[in-house]
């Protein structure tokens, strides 16, 4: 949101940052301090050290102050700040206190210790004004040293946007609600359960599954105690906590660079540790079962199937000789997460399965039956990362990756969303570079239709489209947060990332044929485990990736990549007769 000079003046006017000692003394400068809003006035504070940080809201200042000096969750804090306007309502403040959470979050300089059991998104009347109070406030914290970034950086890091403290809209509540009710009752019964989340991408199945393992986590800490003003803090109270307490619990994330933003996550939150992000094999080998295990991604757990490397393959022979009793049993990663916990919460979007070795179609159906009979099967329907009419170009992808033969495509127009095709690449280019100066977070993406050639010779380009040259991810940890605009991501880059702007190279992997339809070129598909049959498959009719098989792996990827843009996409297809379905391509 861009706010004029005279709206910033006018912020400014209105705010007042105020510190005190966090101590009995301080209490008393706070009681003795002839400002009336210290003592009857809707106000948002934040309590400190140097590594760790709370943020919270009141009417009553004084009182939650001296609550506060008697919780042994608080002792070290050293200073509190209230932030005081004379517009302040009570629902401002609630949403200031979740957006100082989250931002502080996602900045990383402390260690935020609230529970994310009370981060609130309600609207309110005039709430577009107050954002640009709140813009304000949070520059105005920058200068005092309590920010290390602005507001735009932290929310396009990784720290933000794989955050525990987001806002969930009503889906999300009610799916993680119907799962803790679900689990609080099958705990107290001694029961086992496996639920499943299912939600095409951009409906926020990582943020429900970082949501759920903080809550969990929290709930499973003595010293959390509720918000006062959350739908979850029914789950605090006797009887219910109790059940969470001492629980073992994991984060299960397949794709290594997913995981390791993650990881980095959770080493700066409170109640959670990084060592509770694991991979399926961390799982298979733990001598612990775990009582409850969260799956992100689920249809990239892997079957029985050769590995990246021979260790791994080893590896994974000895789990299932360990587990099941025979090396060469054929149990997935799935089986083995059954085995090692009580409790098992999958995250799926079957149309996010990329790769022969991923979870069968098959096997992927017979979990979401089994839970559905169950009553553990949820949906997630609401899209939370495309920023326009999101039914508006989920309709013009579908017909862009159909199957079966497609006149044209008018390209729409949509609200708040920019969809531009292009015909010359290196204008595509230049405009995700002005993206990215300034917005951040603008990448460019591309099929798997070129060789990893720079992986062994980095002077050597490895797509190259007229006089265009470009490099694929230098890095594979993290390249979204730190490479730069000039390079390629690829599906195994980009999957579960968020970009503002996505500039998106369709490549002669997937073409049109005679007949209109759409259909794998396999000879130009450069992912070599992407086509690869599966040798070690026991079913002989699962063992050969046949080129439908490989259709719909590459139209999953395509679908992945044109859905990473939250402001907009951008794409280029002239590698690929694909743009031919598209008027003016």
């Amino acid at each position: 949101m861009t706010s004029s000079k005279e709206e910033i003046a006018e912020a400014r006017r209105h705010i007042e940052i105020r510190e005190f000692s966090f101590s009995d003394d301080g209490a008393t400068d706070v009681k003795t301090d002839p400002n009336s809003r210290l003592h009857n006035w809707p106000v948002v504070y934040i309590i400190n050290n140097d590594k760790r940080l709370y943020v919270g809201e009141t009417t009553d200042f004084l009182s939650r102050t001296r609550q506060h000096l008697q919780n042994p969750q608080k002792q070290g804090l050293r200073e509190i700040r209230v932030i005081l306007d004379d517009t302040f309502n009570k629902s401002t403040c609630l949403d200031l206190e979740s957006q100082l959470i989250m931002l502080f979050s996602g900045d990383g300089k402390y260690e935020v210790i609230n529970s994310n059991a009370g981060i609130a998104d309600c609207d309110y009347f005039d709430r577009e004004h107050y954002q640009v109070t709140f813009e304000q406030i949070v520059e105005n914290l920058r200068i005092l040293g309590l920010f290390n970034q602005s507001a735009l950086d932290i929310r396009n890091s990784n720290l933000f946007k794989y955050s525990p403290y987001k806002a969930l809209n009503d889906d999300q509540i009610q799916v993680t609600e119907a799962i803790i009710d679900d689990l609080w009752q099958s705990l107290e019964e001694g029961e086992s359960s496996v639920h499943v989340v299912q939600g095409s991408a951009g409906t926020g199945k990582t943020v429900v599954g970082i949501f759920l393992t903080k809550l969990l986590a929290d709930l499973g800490t003595p010293d959390q105690a509720p918000t006062g003003e959350s739908v979850f803090d029914e789950y605090y109270q006797e009887g219910y906590k109790q059940l969470f307490e001492g629980r073992r619990i994991g984060l299960v994330v397949p794709q290594q660079s997913l995981r390791a933003s993650v990881k980095d996550v959770f080493s700066k939150i409170s109640s959670l540790d990084p060592n509770m992000v694991l991979t399926p094999f961390d799982v298979g080998e733990s001598n612990e079962r775990f009582d409850i295990l969260i799956v992100d991604e689920a249809h990239r757990l892997n079957r029985y199937s050769a590995q990246a490397v021979g260790k791994l393959t080893r590896q994974y022979r000895e789990i299932n000789e360990r587990l099941f009793g025979n090396p060469k049993s054929g149990n997935s990663q799935l089986d083995w997460l059954r085995k090692q916990c009580d409790h098992l919460i999958l995250l799926l979007d079957p149309e996010q399965s990329v790769r022969p070795q991923d979870l069968t179609p098959k096997e992927i159906n017979t979990c979401i039956e089994s839970s559905r009979t169950m009553g553990r099967i949820h949906a997630l329907r609401s899209q939370l990362r495309i920023q326009g009419d999101s039914a508006e170009y989920g309709e013009f992808l579908n017909q862009l990756l159909s199957v079966g033969p497609c006149s044209p495509i008018e390209v729409p127009h949509i609200k708040d969303y920019e969809l531009r095709v292009f015909t010359d690449l290196n204008e595509m280019i230049a405009e995700i570079r002005k993206k990215n100066e300034e917005y951040g977070l603008s990448r460019l993406a591309a099929g798997y239709a070129w060789e990893w050639v720079s992986k062994d010779d980095q002077a050597t380009p490895d797509i190259v489209i007229g006089d265009c040259e470009l490099f694929w991810n230098s890095t594979t940890k993290d390249w979204v947060g730190k490479g730069n605009p000039d390079e390629v991501g690829s599906i195994h880059t980009l999957q579960g990332y968020d970009l503002n702007y996505a500039g998106v190279i369709i490549g002669p992997d997937i073409e049109v044929g005679p007949d209109g339809c759409l259909r794998a070129n396999r000879s130009r598909y450069a992912d070599k485990r992407g086509k690869a049959n599966v040798g070690l498959a026991l079913e002989p009719s699962e063992r050969q990736t046949t080129d439908d098989d490989l259709l719909r792996y590459i139209r999953n990827c395509y679908r992945v990549l044109l859905t990473r843009g939250i402001r907009g996409t951008y794409i280029y297809a002239g590698e690929s007769t694909l743009r031919e379905r598209i008027k003016g391509a």
